[in-house]
């Protein structure tokens, strides 16, 4: 079996609601690359946590649709003065990047809320420290910045056991499931 196989069946198992420990025993022979392996499982939240806090997850989805809409509005402002290449960039900045997180996250795929995070906190510094901040700029870095701690907090506690990129260990150097 294929790495990509393998990940895919462990995937669907932990969805199945086994939990990450027993995924990991059961494929980790299977593959050479554990550590792929290990962070596929844990971007997959145990189903107490994920109903937990589904609440907080779906608003951060409707957050980044917000965000695709306003950016989707500003385009066609956008179009009437700049033309078609300025409008371009935005869509696919602007509303093509909130789309994909948005799915990402409506279905709570773990691997997706750390680079949320990092983009957010970059755009937010490049708007704030690049341009003059009228009252639109002020709500883009609001907005950016509400959805990066929004973000931020739902990964914590829905995949306490995945780091920044990597699934996060015990002193003997074994995942912590």
């Amino acid at each position: 079996m294929s790495l990509r196989s393998v990940v895919k069946a462990a995937i669907q198992e932990r969805k199945a609601g086994k939990s990450a420990e027993q995924v990991y025993q059961a494929y980790s022979s299977q593959v050479t690359n554990q550590n792929a392996l290990a962070v596929a499982i844990a971007s997959v939240p145990d189903p107490g946590l994920k109903k937990k806090y589904a609440p907080l997850n779906y608003i951060l989805f409707a957050l980044l649709v917000f965000a695709a809409i306003t950016k989707a509005i500003s385009a066609v402002t956008v179009f009437q003065q700049y033309g078609a290449a300025a409008v371009l960039a935005i869509v696919l900045l602007g509303v093509l990047v909130p789309g994909v997180f948005a799915i990402s996250v409506f279905t709570f795929d773990g691997r997706s809320y750390p680079i949320l995070v990092l983009l957010c906190v970059v755009n937010a510094l490049n708007v704030a420290l690049k341009t003059e901040l009228g009252p639109t700029r002020w709500f883009d870095v609001g907005l950016l910045a509400l959805i990066a701690g929004l973000t931020y907090a739902v990964k914590r506690l829905m995949f306490p056991n995945f780091g920044i990129f990597k699934v996060k260990r015990d002193p003997a150097g074994n995942f912590a499931w």
